[in-house]
């Protein structure tokens, strides 16, 4: 029988690369491209990336950006890296997001490696150890890295959609349609 560990480490080794397969062809201009006006996006600001988010959020929220979304991703291992297995000390305000697509890419890797180191570490007994979230709450270790696989496949799928709506006005200008 399979382990509790090596189960999470093979579905999280398997999401990761649904979202390195989905960011894979991503550039610049689809990074930032609004599939519908008040897209939610990714946004320079002092200086600084920063993704919308509005408080309190709308409903139903706007549409996202593959921006908006490979900022997400990342930014979500790294908070709930920190509470979970750091200090539990920074704030979203803290984490400095890259604007262009290969950052991105690169910033989801290095949010992610932490992640994963700290899963081969892991005993079978360590998952029901509680710990923190950047939510205040606390949840057990397994809790953490399911949320992290769900968040990877939910979000993969999404950008993977987004790219659609993206070359499919592509297509029809170069064919006429």
């Amino acid at each position: 029988m399979i382990s509790l560990v090596s189960f999470l480490k093979e579905r999280a080794d398997e999401a990761f690369a649904l979202i390195v397969k989905a960011m894979a062809d991503v550039d610049d201009d689809i990074l930032h491209w609004e599939p519908a006006p008040n897209s939610r996006g990714l946004r320079p600001k002092n200086g600084y990336w920063i993704p919308d988010y509005d408080q309190p959020q709308p409903l139903p929220p706007g549409p996202k950006t593959i921006g908006w979304l490979a900022a997400h991703i990342a930014t979500c291992k790294e908070m709930y890296f920190e509470y979970a297995f750091g200090p539990g000390k920074k704030q979203w305000h803290d984490l400095i997001i890259p604007g262009d697509s290969q950052g991105l890419r690169k910033y989801i890797e290095h949010s992610h490696r932490p992640l994963m180191a700290k899963l081969d570490e892991l005993a079978e007994t360590d998952l029901e150890k509680l710990v923190s979230t950047n939510c205040g709450e606390k949840k057990p270790i397994w809790w953490i890295y399911w949320i992290m696989i769900y968040h990877d496949i939910e979000h993969g799928g999404q950008i993977f959609q987004i790219k659609r709506e993206y070359i499919r006005p592509l297509t029809n200008q170069l064919t006429g349609q």
